[in-house]
């Protein structure tokens, strides 16, 4: 079973502001589990998500 991370580690990890978070929660549109009032978030699957995220740059656009 993989580790579950309070709100409090992801946004240590991921400086992510505690608002962005629990509204990322709220609207499902992160990874996470609810265990009555807490939140929890799979670390593996976490990773994974945060991962799919990455913006890549459209062919033939130069970074300039």
């Amino acid at each position: 079973m993989e580790r579950l991370l309070r709100a409090k580690e992801v946004r240590e990890r991921y400086a992510l502001p505690s608002s962005s978070l629990y509204r990322l929660a709220k609207e499902n549109r992160i990874p996470h589990l609810r265990f009555g009032e807490a939140v929890r978030f799979p670390e593996d699957t976490l990773e994974s998500w945060i991962k799919a995220q990455i913006r890549k740059p459209k062919e033939g656009r130069s970074a300039d």
